[in-house]
């Protein structure tokens, strides 16, 4: 129950923290979601992708919400999503990680961190949450 908790609870704090960020808790939030993403060992079940390609970037900016962008002249490209089957064993940040990977392949400037959801029911016992990102073309 305790090894449950641990790896539940900062998923649930990361997306109740997510919700109600704006201005420098995106930089707090931004370096929690790095530390955590090196513990990455499990690839999504699926993944769907929207849009439009470009070329391959390697440096994405990451932000939680399209004020926080660093330039005000811009486009949307697309949406990745990410989709784990068992919530357990994903930490968030290792789903947000996926996302700017997908993010990068797709050419984007920038991702725009948002909606996740939870996934199954209480008869299963198989959880399950996606992320989603939209991509961003700075003009």
């Amino acid at each position: 129950m305790q090894k449950m908790l641990e790896t539940v609870l900062p998923f649930i704090a990361f997306t109740i923290v997510l919700s109600a960020c704006s201005g420098n808790t995106t930089t707090t939030i931004k370096r929690a979601v790095e530390a955590r993403a090196e513990d990455c060992t499990i690839s999504p079940e699926r993944t769907v992708i929207l849009g439009n390609s470009f070329p391959t970037t390697a440096t994405i900016e990451i932000v939680y919400d399209q004020h926080d962008l660093k330039s005000t002249q811009y486009e949307f490209s697309g949406e990745v999503s990410v989709m784990y089957r068992d919530v357990l064993s994903v930490p968030a940040a290792c789903a947000e990680r996926q996302v700017v990977e997908l993010a990068k392949k797709r050419g984007a400037n920038a991702v725009i961190v948002g909606k996740s959801t939870f996934l199954g029911n209480d008869s299963s016992l198989n959880y399950g949450f996606s992320l989603t990102g939209r991509l961003i073309r700075y003009k």
